[in-house]
């Protein structure tokens, strides 16, 4: 099991035998307690399926009457280029092997006589899913970055930062110098203890996703810099701590942004929280409200 993967994860398997189709369901839910697994026998049943209940991953025989798994792939491919697709069939060869590869499949698992294939499908699974969740964050974090000319950061538990963004004129540092590096390469001892202070209180109190507080950034030729925090722990569908994400500006500066790229950010929110996404959604939330300008 990956544990970076967290929460259900929706499978749909698809194989003209409903019977194996329904095996499989019911093996991969065996192995792991978060799959919530679907079984269809053809390629139009799947998207049927999915046109009624988005999952997280597609796992489809290749060789089926009608509309082979490979059908069936390009026309996912139409809808969302990244879904995770993985072929799970007999019939292998490098031929088929190429076709869908070059059709934009995800994996391709070969099911064997001996040997746990379900195991070894099950890897596959949680490696796909995490790579597509992992990639749609970044999108949307990078949609609340381009609403702000302010630094945006993300931080890990250890304080290593993962995402920086707008770092120059408040730092010195380019974002790429910064990634990677411990968050202490800008800010002090008592400045972290006052973020770790913040952050025990969130984790105190499940009804509070983010803090504003006051902090002091150091910058690349040493000077200090005194600002306000507007912090958020970083969602986890498991309740761990993964890190913290926040904004940054200047004491003396006004923290808007423009009314064109608050209405994307806000299109954005209402699309994730369709996806169930309700933690992160509600700590941006708060965050548009600071950013809207002021009205009457």
């Amino acid at each position: 099991m990956s544990a970076a993967v967290g929460g259900p994860i929706r499978l749909l398997c698809v194989d003209d035998q409903r019977e194996f189709a329904e095996m499989t369901a019911q093996r991969l839910e065996t192995i792991d307690d978060r799959y919530r697994a679907a079984a269809v026998d053809s390629a139009d049943a799947a998207e049927e399926s999915l046109a009624a209940e988005p999952v997280d991953c597609i796992v489809s025989d290749y060789d089926m009457p009608e509309r082979t798994g490979l059908d069936l792939l390009e026309a996912v491919r139409a809808e969302d280029e990244e879904l995770p697709f993985i072929l799970f069939t007999a019939t292998g060869s490098e031929e088929i092997a190429s076709a869908a590869i070059s059709a934009g499949v995800t994996d391709y698992v070969e099911k064997q006589i001996t040997g746990d294939h379900y195991a070894l499908l099950a890897n596959r699974i949680d490696r796909a899913v995490e790579q597509y969740r992992t990639n749609r964050e970044l999108r949307w974090y990078r949609t609340v970055v381009e609403a702000v000319d302010d630094l945006v950061y993300a931080v890990d538990p250890e304080g290593t930062v993962v995402f920086a963004a707008n770092t120059v004129a408040l730092t010195g540092y380019r974002p790429e110098e910064l990634v990677d590096r411990h968050i202490s390469v800008v800010m002090s001892e008592s400045s972290r203890q006052t973020a770790r202070e913040e952050i025990d209180r969130l984790l105190g109190d499940p009804d509070r996703t983010s803090a504003t507080f006051e902090r002091t950034l150091e910058d690349a030729d040493g000077n200090t810099v005194h600002c306000e925090d507007h912090m958020a722990l970083l969602p986890a569908e498991d309740g761990s701590f993964r890190g913290t994400a926040g904004i940054v500006r200047r004491l003396d500066e006004t923290l808007h942004a423009d009314p064109d790229s608050l209405a994307r950010l806000q299109a954005v929110l209402n699309e994730r929280q369709s996806d169930g996404d309700d933690a992160l959604v509600e700590a941006a939330r708060e965050l548009v409200a600071e950013l809207a300008p002021e009205t009457e």
